[in-house]
């Protein structure tokens, strides 16, 4: 597909804590951000400390703007002073609010080590804003010493990414995931899934409409609404990147059948917006879109003896499962109840191990035991929780499973949510570092 037009705000943190490597490595990233930038592409920065400065407004990539940016970077970028998010976040939202034009898509970095929880809900209403409007937020808590909780905040009321660079020399690995992931085909915004069970579709074999209802629906930190009737809900999500995917998971209540046979069960229809213009699937009313089709079996049959679930949902209800356990660990750790914390992990590590799609061999229950070793690694003082960047890696993990998205994986763990391109930009972000190139 096609590369699409990109307009890039990227607010860094300048404070005294970011001197010495921290800050060469963040210029590094930089440059190679730089590099993947095309003429049709747009780059600001500013800069924040105790106070906020545009080092750029927005300059389209030409060799010479490239060369022009990486220059004020390397120069101007200097390590000093306290930190005021806040302050960073207005004065990159004035750079997008100023815009006369527009590029295809629009994204905003924002990267801290440090911690300032002064202000949440005005930053909270900032990128709130930017949602609306379409624009997509990276936020990187850098070094263990960040507020993670509060940096996951701001990412969750976005629906951006937020990653935990826990070492200086990756910090260029996040930001290529990152850039990677906007640079596709225009992403999707203003997503709307309907879900209707079938006695709302006029077909003759629709399950009576009283005994058919929606009982929950699964979709993490996304939008979820439940008609009154309990057959129609609609789940809602900001924006998606080219390659990303969302899985949804139902609970439905069934009526029984006088006999066996086939049925419709429920139907699907998304609605969505890219550059601008509005799309519907299905496009008519003729057109059938998505269904699922269910076989009703009788008591006696055979296959309820053993029955399999299908793969996708086994791996669904381990995401929900981990998940929800990682929740509940990082909240008897914060209380500083370890023990607690121990015992939840090590029932999930169980339960993932002994399902069925562990033992199929399943790459997303691969991926779930590791955020669940990971997080008992975190949990196993109170030192490597609080000092040493284990609350961190919890939020980090909450965020990505919650979201059903990521656009950095750390060496060594298995990549569950990004997209094609991040990969391949953090893969080559990654490479270029042992070149030398940076």
């Amino acid at each position: 597909s096609s590369k699409t037009a990109l307009d890039i705000v990227c607010i860094l943190d300048n404070s005294g804590s970011m001197q010495g490597t921290k800050m060469d490595s963040l210029k590094a990233a930089m440059r190679f951000v730089v590099s993947t930038l095309g003429p049709n592409d747009r780059l600001s920065v500013v800069s924040f400390n105790s106070s906020a400065t545009c080092m750029h407004h927005l300059l389209r990539m030409t060799d010479e703007n490239k060369a022009k940016s990486n220059n004020l970077v390397s120069s101007a970028l200097q390590a000093a002073g306290g930190t005021n998010i806040y302050a960073g976040m207005v004065k990159g939202m004035e750079v997008l609010r100023s815009r006369l034009s527009t590029n295809q898509a629009s994204c905003v970095f924002l990267l801290t080590d440090g911690q300032d929880r002064d202000n949440l809900e005005r930053k909270i209403s900032l990128v709130k804003e930017l949602k609306r409007n379409g624009t997509a937020v990276f936020v990187f808590g850098f070094g263990v010493d960040h507020d993670a909780e509060h940096m996951m905040a701001i990412a969750g009321a976005a629906e951006g990414t937020f990653s935990y660079i826990d070492t200086d020399e990756t910090v260029i690995d996040a930001f290529g995931g990152s850039i990677g992931a906007m640079q596709g085909s225009a992403p999707l915004t203003e997503i709307a899934l309907t879900l209707r069970t079938a006695s709302l579709l006029g077909e003759k074999e629709a399950l009576p409409a009283d005994q058919v209802v929606i009982n929950s629906v699964e979709a993490g930190h996304y939008s979820i609404s439940i008609a009154p009737d309990l057959q129609t809900a609609t789940v809602r999500f900001a924006n998606m990147y080219c390659g990303e995917k969302r899985t949804v998971l139902l609970q439905l209540a069934l009526p029984a059948l006088a006999g066996p046979g086939h049925s419709h069960l429920i139907s699907s229809s998304v609605q969505f917006s890219v550059l601008n213009t509005v799309c519907q699937h299905p496009s008519s009313s003729t057109d059938s879109g998505c269904s699922c089709e269910i076989e009703r079996v009788p008591v006696e049959d055979e296959r309820l003896v053993n029955p399999v679930r299908a793969l996708l949902v086994e791996e669904e209800l381990r995401r929900v499962e981990v998940t929800t356990a990682i929740k509940a660990a990082k909240v008897a750790a914060d209380r500083g109840d370890l023990i607690t914390a121990r015992a939840i992990l090590v029932e999930s590590q169980e339960s993932v191990i002994s399902s069925p799609a562990y033992a199929a061999d399943s790459k997303t229950a691969k991926a779930l035991l590791q955020d669940v070793n990971e997080g008992l690694e975190c949990v196993r003082s109170h030192d490597m929780y609080d000092s040493m960047g284990g609350k961190n890696t919890f939020c980090q993990t909450i965020s990505s499973n919650s979201q059903q998205r990521s656009a950095y994986t750390k060496a060594g763990k298995i990549s569950m949510y990004q997209s094609p391109s991040s990969t391949m930009a953090q893969t080559t972000a990654v490479h270029s570092k042992s070149s030398g190139i940076w």
